[in-house]
């Protein structure tokens, strides 16, 4: 069908939904299907069905029977079966095609994305329908826009039944089926189904019946749950006999076969290829080496380029257990071990990757709003557990990938103006205290914390530590307890900006307070414990974020921002500037992504650095190929 619908950013219209099923009378004496029998009163349709499901199992219970005859009367069953067979076969089908084209009936159903059809008894139809797809575009495409997991690369739709007596649809299955296969007697469909995790399941079902929802003793039916009631399948229990060098060896065999038989002629001709024949004897000769199969991938990629021939491809299957599984998490910056000016020891983040604020999959997670973290901040912590240079930053990352996390974080901007150098001193203090201690944690490599003080310890120390603080004024020729006297020590610089421009700083606290990250407690609170067992300090803020599993649609970002500024600022504005990464989704999205603004330049650079190739040219040629007439 060509129902158009307008497109949300440009002027430009597109048919995302344009299939609907059709049926073709086959002789034109044949009424339209569609049009309700005139039926008299009290006459209903619902025996009739019954009657003919009764007609069919009365057939299948005679089959039945007719299959328990004694062994001597064989001959005469045979005979008795043909003459069955023969009075039970179907009519045959005569079409007329002379005129078929114009004997098209459509069902009265939405358009949409439809996928198989299929007959049921009883006029019936069953078939699957599929949303419009709305999948993620990016290097990722592996997570949503809200973080987890996507499953998307297989399309999940609903199992639906419509019935041409009553002209009524009923959804039988929805939003996980991708597809379905019937039996040869009709009775029964196998549906591929699959849940949101991207669980696959096998259900063998009563063709054009909705599951049960519950069994005989109203219980709740878990529909993924192997058993009759179910109908699911219990994969488990299949087993299959592999023989992995058997297996590689028709591997290699199919594909030189599939490349002889479709890859045009001009390249098998090559005389630089040589004979077909020959390149297969070459690399099936290297089976005999190959000990597990991304060395038959390997195999199978040089026999491909034996043809020197582009877009040609042996696509590896996809395998458990890949890589990317067990990669860190990514915070969205680049950190290094070091101190900060202060004498903070951590990682210090040198720049924050700011990506898509908005995103949860293509922003930086320290660049989300209320998190208040620049560079230079030290991060000292992560869930709790001291970072050092033997406990590492990306061994705690390990498999945190789309998880929330809680970093402690030395911030210089979390000070006030006023305490600046009492909130460093003691801070200072305080990571000396949690440091590799051996001889007090007596394991090798590991941080280890103060021990947490008994009841009415800190009391003690505060005091301690006001005399030694009384001390160290009296030494710098201040007037001792009490006094107003400003310090000689001069304030960090940064610390200072931040003191004249930081404003109510009580205010800032206390909003990112509100925002679950966590207060900053006065200077001589410094030893004391929290309930939870964590330590504190002036300018230590904890801040709960989620990391990702990949931050490098981030990182692009970043980098075509920084690109398109370096050309503006040398071209003084007159020049726009795009990239395109690729010539399929990603790269259509990119490229429509700044093209409204930049277009308005004098000229325009079209970035094709990194390009992966594809099938879009022609839609971005139209686009740029554009004059501008009028404002």
């Amino acid at each position: 069908e060509y129902e158009p619908v307008y497109d949300e950013l440009q002027h430009d219209l597109s048919f995302p939904r344009g299939q609907r099923p059709y049926l073709l009378t086959l002789r034109s004496e044949i009424p339209n299907p569609l049009l309700p029998e005139l039926r008299p009163v009290g006459d209903d349709d619902d025996e009739d069905l019954a009657s003919e499901e009764d007609a069919d199992s009365d057939e299948d219970d005679e089959d039945d029977d007719g299959s328990t005859e004694d062994s001597e009367e064989s001959d005469d069953q045979g005979s008795e079966e043909e003459e069955d067979r023969d009075q039970h076969a179907p009519e045959p089908i005569e079409i007329e095609f002379e005129g078929i084209e114009e004997r098209v009936v459509a069902l009265p159903v939405a358009a949409g994305r439809y996928g198989q059809v299929a007959g049921l008894k009883n006029d019936a139809l069953m078939f699957t329908v599929f949303p419009v797809p709305n999948q993620q575009v990016g290097f990722q495409p592996d997570t949503k826009n809200d973080g987890t997991a996507n499953e998307e690369d297989t399309e999940r739709g609903d199992l639906v039944k419509f019935d041409l007596r009553k002209l009524k649809e009923s959804t039988l299955i929805s939003e996980s089926v991708e597809e379905f296969v019937m039996s040869l007697d009709g009775h029964s469909v196998c549906v591929s189904e699959s849940d949101p995790e991207g669980n696959c399941y096998l259900r063998v079902l009563p063709a054009g019946e909705r599951p049960k929802e519950e069994d005989d003793d109203d219980n709740p039916i878990d529909p993924y749950n192997p058993g009759r009631d179910s109908g699911c399948i219990d994969l488990d229990r299949v087993q299959v006999a592999v023989d992995p060098p058997g297996e590689w060896g028709q591997l290699v065999r199919d594909v030189w076969r599939h490349i002889r038989d479709y890859v045009w002629p001009g390249f098998l001709s090559n005389p630089q290829v040589g004979a077909w024949e020959d390149v297969y004897t070459r690399y099936a000769g290297l089976l005999v080496r190959v000990s597990e199969r991304s060395e038959v991938q390997d195999i199978l990629n040089e026999m491909c380029a034996e043809l020197r021939c582009s877009h040609l491809y042996a696509c590896p299957p996809d395998t458990p257990g890949r890589a990317t599984d067990a990669q860190p998490g990514a915070l969205g910056a680049d950190v290094v071990w070091g101190a900060h000016p202060d004498g903070i020891e951590g990682y210090v983040i040198k720049s924050i990757i700011k990506g898509d604020v908005w995103c949860a999959a293509r922003g930086g997670p320290l660049a989300k709003p209320g998190l208040q973290l620049q560079e230079n901040d030290v991060i000292v912590a992560l869930n709790r557990q001291r970072l050092t240079s033997q406990t590492p930053l990306d061994m705690l990352l390990l498999n945190t990938g789309g998880t929330e996390l809680m970093l402690t974080v030395y911030s210089a901007s979390a000070n006030t103006g006023k305490k600046s150098s009492k909130a460093v001193n003691s801070a200072t203090k305080l990571m000396q205290q949690v440091t590799l201690d051996r001889s007090h944690s007596g394991n090798s490599g590991r941080a280890s914390l103060p021990e947490k003080p008994q009841k009415g310890a800190h009391k003690e120390r505060e005091k301690k530590g006001r005399r030694k603080l009384e001390q160290v004024d009296s030494a710098q020729g201040r007037t001792g307890k009490g006094s107003s006297a400003k310090s000689n020590m001069k304030q960090p610089e940064h610390q200072a900006k931040q003191g004249r421009t930081s404003g109510n700083s009580k205010g800032a606290n206390a909003q990112r307070t509100g925002l679950g990250i966590g207060g900053h407690p006065a200077a001589e609170e410094v030893t004391k414990w929290t309930s939870e067992g964590t330590y504190w300090g002036p300018g230590m803020v904890n801040v709960r974020i989620k990391a990702l599993k990949s931050d490098m649609d981030a990182r692009y970002r970043d980098w075509v921002a920084g690109q398109r500024a370096h050309v503006h600022r040398v071209s003084e504005g007159t020049v726009g500037y795009l990239h395109v990464p690729d010539m399929e989704r990603l790269g259509f999205s990119e490229f429509h992504r700044h093209w409204a603004a930049e277009r308005a330049h004098r000229a325009l650079v079209v970035d094709l650095r990194g390009n992966s190739g594809g099938q879009i040219s022609e839609l971005l040629l139209p686009r740029l190929a554009q004059r501008t007439a009028g404002y």
